[in-house]
């Protein structure tokens, strides 16, 4: 039996799956940096994680950035992830003593107007070799008496002086994240 013009027959479905199932497979099996779409030299941060504690010491808010890696073939130079949480919900001052090595960490300028957010810098000036990681530890805020249970913060990382983002837990330009008490 004849099939018409832009009838759909047997044939040509079964061509179309022919034609799709190989794409699919590799879709499968691209390796993680190129599935993200990001330049090679990318910086991937596996995981990032941010709540409010609620035992000792309570009422912190404790940032964990967890093992970041260059997956790249060159030197993406120093790495910086900018960490905007508003005014009500920290304060000015902070622990940095579990920042893992060779990552530093600036606060914002206390003199900053209660309408804008506190910005904390966390820098490696040395960046990471091709294949290299590193853990970039924990920051702790301290917040004021009063501030709220949950909220959220903005992180994003940067790499080469600001020419590439550094994808934080797959989203390659960093974004907002919420946090709670834990």
């Amino acid at each position: 039996m004849a099939t018409q013009p832009g009838e759909i027959s047997r044939r040509r479905v079964l061509a179309g799956v022919a034609w799709t199932t190989p794409a699919i497979v590799l879709a499968v099996s691209v390796p993680r940096a190129a599935a993200s779409g990001e330049p090679p030299g990318q910086i991937f941060a596996y995981s990032f994680s941010a709540w409010v504690t609620a035992g000792s010491p309570a009422n912190k808010l404790r940032i964990n950035i967890g093992y970041v890696q260059n997956q790249g073939a060159d030197d993406p130079g120093p790495l910086t992830f900018r960490i905007t949480v508003p005014h009500g919900e920290a304060l000015p001052t902070f622990d940095d003593s579990n920042v893992g090595a060779g990552w530093v960490v600036s606060g914002p300028d206390p003199d900053t107007p209660a309408d804008e957010p506190w910005v904390y810098v966390w820098t490696n000036a040395t960046g990471l070799a091709t294949g290299a990681g590193s853990d970039a530890g924990a920051l702790v805020l301290d917040r004021p008496d009063g501030a709220p249970a949950s909220g959220t913060l903005t992180i994003t990382g940067t790499s080469n002086g600001g020419a590439n983002s550094i994808t934080i837990q797959g989203v390659s330009t960093g974004g907002s994240y919420p946090y709670g008490t834990q």
